[in-house]
């Protein structure tokens, strides 16, 4: 493994972490240097190229995506050395497209690019673009992501749509774009919850922000969807 790779192991390592906004508290994007280290032992075994021939290149191109190296990604794309759709796997079913992985590390040049380029803007149901952006409060490219074809009601592997992951990091400038863009308010989540059970119990201010925005859009508890 020559050293331009191993680095990429280290830097993807934080990237794959934060990317499972599965659990997290907040959406974040790269990690620090003693998060990446932390969670770089059991990454680096679980990780695989999608495709065995271009191994290299391929990790190759997600460096210099997560490094913000745009004209050097913009380049390697122009020459038709690499798909836009290259798919990595993290483990043995999780997809994570560049697109993706570019959303995480809050490159949104070189999401734009790979997007340009033909970059399937829905991803996959393990990391979906918008879900991301959505997730990290990315207003600019969620909208970008939108204008270019993102489905706003498409659920991820857990069967959650970027506005239920918004709501779930707390990001009330995502939630506000997502609700302009008439998806599904009131559908239920697990246990028969909605949207607004997320966040209606609370009373941090952030969290009272969005129950309010909710509900000024007609979304109900899960208990007032069910008398009705």
């Amino acid at each position: 493994m020559n050293t331009d790779v191993k680095r990429f192991w280290t830097a993807l390592a934080g990237v794959a972490c934060a990317a499972m906004y599965l659990n997290a508290s907040a959406a974040s994007c790269l990690q620090g240097k003693d998060e990446v280290q932390h969670y770089m032992s059991y990454f680096k075994s679980h990780l695989q190229a999608s495709n065995p021939v271009e191994t290299n290149n391929e990790l190759l191109l997600a460096q210099e995506i997560l490094s913000g190296r745009t004209a050097d990604v913009k380049e390697v794309m122009s020459k038709g050395v690499l798909n836009p759709n290259t798919t990595f796997y993290l483990g043995s079913d999780k997809k994570m497209s560049l697109l993706g992985l570019a959303l995480v590390g809050c490159q949104s040049d070189i999401a734009k690019a790979l997007v340009n380029e033909g970059a399937d803007v829905n991803g996959s149901p393990d990391f979906r673009p918008l879900a991301i952006a959505a997730g990290n409060g990315n207003s600019i490219m969620a909208t970008f992501l939108l204008q270019h074809g993102a489905l706003i009601d498409a659920v991820d592997s857990l069967g959650r749509t970027p506005l239920e992951v918004a709501v779930r990091q707390r990001q009330l400038s995502t939630v506000k774009l997502l609700i302009s863009q008439d998806p599904q308010l009131n559908r239920k989540l697990v246990g028969g919850h909605t949207l607004l059970d997320l966040v209606a119990p609370s009373e941090d201010p952030g969290d009272l922000a969005i129950a309010n925005e909710l509900r000024a859009h007609g979304v109900k508890s899960g208990n007032q969807a069910n008398t009705n």
